[in-house]
């Protein structure tokens, strides 16, 4: 799993890392990309949000000492399959007191994963995208960048987050010609208790090859193939579950949003 070429191009993570913590502002709710989101199917949003974290997992890359690759790679073998998401572990994270937290970097390798995890959790509704999108564009806009005089340099932070958001709108354009919402699909996220006519014509909708948002397929057979090789190199992920263990994996109880989880064989990939 490399860096596309579209981030690659920008050297986010050559840039240098002065920010003394993470943004915190809240930035206005976008009503134009929250009226794009309805149009997603549900793999089609947590492909958005795996595209979205990407950039501030290269973009901290060389500042921490955590591994890029398995987490990119896992975020979208999720957006296949969001069961592959293993259990969240709070024994496994640093504890309060680890320096690691003092690190913005570590700090923001950590948060991503939060973000995506809560996009998951709250497929109920759509707030949680906002919350993503809106920290992707303030950690690439603000506190990052200081001149000689140590003052905030805000014209690169601006560039960075002004390209952000115009990938982003493109991108989301992208996904949902590639795996739009149906409309029963879209009444059982919206309602609270979908009747069951509604949960059993609950569609997760097409799974969304990575390589389709940064380039183009030529057929259904290489989309396939292309999924199916990702689920398999991802097969020993540590953010992911272990095969044997992905049948007993209840960390993401679809069923209290009356959403029926996907079926399939463990990291294989057929529609």
């Amino acid at each position: 799993m490399i860096v596309a070429d579209c981030i690659k191009k920008l050297n986010l993570a050559e840039l240098p890392l002065h920010f003394k913590d993470l943004p915190l502002r809240r930035l206005p709710i976008d009503p134009v990309f929250g009226e794009k989101l309805m149009k997603l199917s549900p793999r089609g949003l947590i492909a958005l949000a795996a595209a979205m974290s990407e950039w501030i997992i290269w973009r901290v890359d060389k500042h921490h000492t955590f591994e890029s690759e398995p987490l990119v790679e896992a975020m979208w073998a999720c957006s296949v399959h969001p069961s592959y998401l293993a259990p969240f572990q709070l024994e496994n994270w640093p504890k309060p007191s680890d320096p690691l937290w003092d690190s913005p970097p570590s700090k923001a390798f950590f948060s991503v994963q939060y973000h995506f995890r809560k996009i998951i959790e709250g497929m109920i509704g759509y707030d949680h995208f906002h919350d993503l999108s809106n920290w992707c564009y303030n950690v690439l806009e603000t506190g990052m960048f200081k001149n000689k005089k140590n003052k905030f340099e805000s014209s690169t932070g601006k560039e960075m987050a002004f390209t952000f958001h115009t990938w982003l709108h493109k991108t989301i354009d992208k996904m949902a010609v590639l795996s739009p919402i149906d409309q029963i699909t879209s009444k059982c996220l919206m309602e609270r208790n979908p009747s069951e006519k509604f949960q059993n014509s609950f569609c997760w909708g097409n799974a969304i090859c990575r390589n389709e948002i940064y380039g183009e397929f030529d057929s259904q057979s290489n989309r396939t193939k292309t999924i199916d090789s990702l689920l398999k190199k991802a097969l020993g992920n540590p953010y992911l579950c272990r095969a044997e263990e992905l049948s007993l994996n209840k960390c993401w109880d679809f069923t209290k949003h009356s959403i029926p989880m996907l079926q399939g064989n463990p990291y294989t990939f057929a529609e």
